[in-house]
């Protein structure tokens, strides 16, 4: 079975179970037209016998029989039946042929006082014989017997089994031809997805079955095989986007690290040097691994399914500015939050959490000293938005088009810190759950704005 196509498969199990509920229906309707032979037969046998003993008169023991009984006798046998009229005696006195088989005489010579109906006789004639005392009040004056042979029973029954054993394998095999052709055709749609399942997967991870949007097997399977496809092209994607900006970004402070080994390396050094070069190497690291933590951020805002749950937004504001306190303190940057009572929003803590302290840390590394940052809470459609306003420079033209995007820095003049990576991965998050962020500056003076839109809870 391991080896046959699923066609072969199904067309072979239709088969067999065919072939199996004919045998089961032959044994049956063997059965049942066995039954209903020897049955009809004893009741004609029963029911004629009965009626030759009412034409039968008794006086005084013995039974009287003239022509005119002979004449009804006959009639009552047909030309099927065969009987006989025996005395006490066990004498025959009339029969309907002669000579009367051995194994009636015995019957009817037991002189019984029911009615019976037995089978008698040897394999090769055997004979089904129904058996009627004639009664003399309590006495009995002899039996009425009919009988006849049951071959024509067996003969019905051997017909019978030769019919079905001719015409079950006719119709097992045009079954299976015919469910050969059924199971081909229902199959055609499931060859032809898998044919553009593997073009799909050799060549174009953007291709779709597209298949009709109905409600059955097939219909699902198609729908269901799609959606597999838009989850593996999108991690597909993150993974080469993943991939693609780890080389790039990691290459530039790899490339730092081994010119300033190999230089120390090259000759003896001053302590001045080696230091110098330890120095740069460690700023390095150090850039690496914020490099590397903010990419791990960016992989996992964008792959992972978050769980939204109801947020207080004012307590996350208030922890969040407690963390950056000290380094607003040592830049001589001001915070003001406008954001009074508890705000709830549909976030999951930890996103919510780190979009706040991206925007709100971009937001001091762009703060001139004397400058104040402001957070400001307010009621939206369908939500609340959280706008946080620095004193800055505000951003530029091309920061407003490309901010969100991954490494993104306006670095004109190669002063920008960071990796280019923190609005990005705050976009992920927003996105994910929901939400939205948007850039602009301030109209009324310097600096500039971002606004992070929330779901209310």
């Amino acid at each position: 079975m391991r080896n046959l196509t699923l066609r072969a498969q199904i067309t072979l199990v239709y088969g067999v179970a065919l072939m199996l509920g004919l045998l089961a229906f032959a044994s049956l309707s063997l059965f049942i037209l066995d039954d209903s032979a020897r049955t009809s037969l004893d009741q004609t046998l029963l029911s004629d016998t009965r009626t030759l003993r009412a034409l039968l008169e008794v006086r005084r023991g013995k039974i009287l029989f003239d022509e005119s009984d002979r004449s009804q006798f006959a009639r009552v046998l047909g030309v099927k039946l065969s009987g006989a009229v025996y005395d006490a005696r066990g004498r025959v006195i009339i029969s309907s042929t002669q000579p009367i088989p051995r194994s009636v005489r015995a019957v009817a010579r037991e002189m019984r006082a029911t009615p019976r109906l037995l089978t008698v006789g040897p394999r090769d004639e055997r004979l089904r014989v129904a058996v009627v005392p004639i009664k003399d009040g309590n006495r009995v004056a002899g039996v009425a017997i009919l009988w006849r042979s049951i071959d024509f029973i067996e003969d019905l029954d051997r017909h019978s089994a030769v019919i079905f054993a001719v015409a079950a394998p006719l119709i097992v095999a045009f079954a299976i031809l015919l469910g050969s052709v059924v199971a081909r055709r229902g199959l055609l749609p499931l060859r032809r997805v898998a044919e553009l399942a593997s073009e799909i997967e050799a060549h174009d991870l953007s291709r779709r079955l597209r298949a009709p949007t109905t409600n059955d097997e097939l219909g699902r399977l198609c729908a269901a095989f799609d959606r597999m496809l838009d989850r593996l092209e999108g991690a597909f994607e993150r993974e080469r986007r993943f991939t693609s900006d780890a080389s790039h970004e990691l290459r530039g402070p790899l490339s730092v690290m081994k010119v300033e080994a190999e230089l120390a390396l090259r000759r003896p050094r001053t302590a001045a040097e080696y230091n110098r070069a330890l120095h740069v190497i460690s700023s390095e690291v150090d850039h690496l691994v914020s490099l590397t933590t903010d990419l791990l951020a960016t992989a996992r805002a964008g792959s992972a399914e978050t769980s939204p749950g109801t947020v207080n937004l004012s307590a996350i504001i208030e922890s969040v500015t407690a963390r950056v306190k000290t380094l607003a303190e040592n830049r001589g940057v001001g915070i003001a939050v406008d954001c009074d009572g508890e705000r709830y929003v549909r976030c999951d803590v930890q996103g919510t959490t780190r979009v706040v302290f991206a925007v709100l840390h971009n937001a001091l590394k762009h703060s001139p000293p004397g400058g104040r940052i402001d957070i400001r809470c307010n009621d939206v459609e369908g939500g609340l938005a959280v706008e946080i306003a620095d004193q800055g420079p505000g951003f530029s033209p091309e920061a407003l088009q490309h901010a969100f995007e991954r490494f993104w820095r306006d670095d004109d003049e190669g002063t920008c810190e960071g990796t280019g990576l923190g609005l990005s991965i705050a976009q992920g998050i927003m996105v994910g759950n929901g939400g939205a962020i948007s850039l602009r500056n301030r109209l009324d003076e310097r600096g500039a704005v971002v606004e992070v839109a929330f779901r209310r809870a």
